[in-house]
């Protein structure tokens, strides 16, 4: 358990192309939010690395009419947390061991709400001469940067920032499941480059 809580304490830290400010208002893409379009279910497999220290488990996600309940097992089964998350709060049935400390909850929930949440309130967007542009949301409290490249409508790369980047995610590998897109592995690292969380797709459905 002392492997896991280092791991997400260190993605709690906070990192060239120009790009220019744009005039207008949000321009219309797409986000890769799960559990939605009458998706219900979806597990991941979680692999952690940061200074030689290794972890995995598995997560999931399952829609129960308007929360979703969020689960991490470790080895043999056993169940590390979960969680009903409404849209807004969680509210925790089992946590076990170093998954109590506030600030490792914190990377975890910060990590659910940007794959089954709305990416917040549209703040502006920026684009370079190359075609690729970023936009920006106001979500409390973080503002979300995602990146996107010429031509692409889905993003590659989201940054959220509290007055330096505090995680970044990388999205790869996008498949189409039902009527949404969505990413098959996901890669979290802390603003260092220092801890590191894989998140494969095993299923949806």
């Amino acid at each position: 358990m002392k492997i896991i809580k280092t791991l997400l304490l260190l993605l709690l830290l906070g990192a060239c192309t120009t790009y220019n400010t744009q005039k207008g208002g949000e321009p219309q893409r797409n986000y890769p939010v799960f559990l939605q379009n009458g998706l219900t279910f979806a597990a991941f497999k979680a692999q952690a690395q940061a200074k030689g220290q290794n972890f995995a488990a598995l997560l999931t996600l399952k829609r129960n009419g308007e929360d979703i309940t969020v689960k991490l097992t470790g080895d043999f089964a056993a169940t590390l947390l979960e969680a009903d998350f409404n849209g807004q709060t969680f509210n925790y049935k089992t946590v076990l061991g170093d998954m109590l400390d506030p600030q490792v909850k914190t990377v975890f929930e910060d990590i659910v709400k940007v794959l089954v949440a709305k990416q917040g309130t549209f703040v502006n967007y920026s684009a370079a001469k190359d075609g690729s542009y970023k936009i920006n949301y106001k979500n409390e409290p973080y503002t979300n940067r995602y990146y996107f490249k010429k031509g692409l409508s889905f993003p590659y790369r989201l940054e959220q920032l509290k007055f330096v980047v505090n995680k970044v995610f990388t999205y790869e590998d996008y498949q189409i499941y039902g009527q949404s897109t969505l990413p098959s592995i996901i890669t979290v690292t802390d603003g260092h480059g220092i801890a590191e969380i894989t998140l494969t797709l095993l299923s949806v459905k």
